[in-house]
């Protein structure tokens, strides 16, 4: 087995135990959460998520993977790189932050999905610097920093949630232990860049322009995915109940737990591929044909088993109140 094969399979074992862990720790806060706070309560989570998720996008503006592909090509570069596009986030959060300001206040919401909003986008500044932070890690191939951060972030949101949430009940509480899970995570993988070098609020505008520029396809790619993940919930707001979004979006959940397996493949893979480009590029669709035929092999299972079982796993986990969420977990 030659080196970089030896790399791909300890990364993507570390991943794959790491996206067990977590996964299966999702799972169980995705099974306990709505039978607590109830279908309005998870829809107005689910909610603050999308609107959130798609706002972000033009946040990160492509920067992550471009920081992730670029470090793994050049890893002397990985402090101005990251410092530049820690310093472009800011006014880029800043005006994705009036644009979710605007929305909000256009739309009849109640107060309580107000204020799960704003934490939410509390939540969701201090997640863009721990997606810089974990792209950087990922050039480095530092997979081991990534998956603690990880897990120690998961178990935090899990246990002190739950907890939160049978003392509260309360989906507010649920709303700043997101932030609470945002901050030890972010504070977890800056500890382990630390060992690499300095972060500083520097700017080289050079790598300011080439972030913004080449960053754009990234930006689209990020864009249509967001559309695809998290414009349903914002459309299907508009036309229905927050009961509504709390069905959907505990089926959507559910499936997204069972994802980790391609997850991990994927963010072990992202590096080799991107030397791969750099200096052998006729090697590289090989490469790609080979990592989706294998994702294709795992992923079929995955679906067809949900689709034959739906109805009854959503009977057993949630009970009467969450019986639609059945058929749309089958689809």
């Amino acid at each position: 087995m030659t080196s970089s094969s030896q790399r791909v399979a300890k990364n993507t074992s570390i991943l794959m135990l790491s996206q067990l862990v977590t996964t299966a720790l999702s799972m169980f806060l995705v099974i306990i959460q709505p039978r607590i706070i109830g279908d309005v309560g998870f829809g107005s989570i689910a909610y603050a998520e999308s609107i959130w998720g798609m706002a972000v996008v033009f946040v990160l503006f492509g920067m992550d993977v471009l920081i992730m592909k670029e470090v793994a090509r050049k890893p002397e570069d990985s402090q101005k790189l990251l410092s530049t596009a820690v310093f472009l986030l800011i006014p880029l959060y800043l005006l994705s932050a009036i644009l979710v300001a605007v929305w909000t206040i256009s739309h009849n919401f109640s107060d309580e999905e107000i204020l799960v909003i704003v934490i939410f986008g509390v939540a969701s500044f201090i997640w863009q610097f721990s997606f810089l932070y974990r792209a950087t890690l990922i050039g480095l191939e530092h997979i081991g920093a990534i998956s603690k951060a990880d897990i120690i972030g998961k178990v935090f949101n899990t246990f002190v949630g739950l907890a939160v949430l049978y003392v509260t009940r309360n989906v507010v509480a649920m709303a700043w232990v997101g932030v609470g899970m945002a901050s030890l995570t972010h504070l977890i993988q800056w500890r382990y860049l630390r060992r690499y070098f300095t972060l500083t609020l520097q700017i080289d505008y050079g790598y300011a322009w080439q972030l913004l520029r080449s960053g754009v396809p990234y930006m689209l790619s990020a864009l249509f995915l967001a559309g695809y993940t998290r414009a349903d919930t914002l459309i299907m707001r508009e036309l229905l109940n927050r009961e509504a979004i709390g069905w959907y979006s505990t089926s959507d959940r559910l499936f997204g737990t069972l994802l980790f397996v391609p997850t991990a493949f994927i963010g072990a893979m992202f590096p080799l591929m991107s030397r791969t480009y750099a200096n052998d590029r006729d090697a590289l669709p090989k490469m790609i044909q080979r990592s989706f035929g294998l994702m294709l092999i795992l992923g079929v299972p995955i679906g067809m088993g949900l689709f034959a079982m739906a109805q009854p796993i959503i009977n057993m986990l949630y009970g009467a109140e969450f019986f639609n969420t059945g058929a749309i977990l089958s689809m």
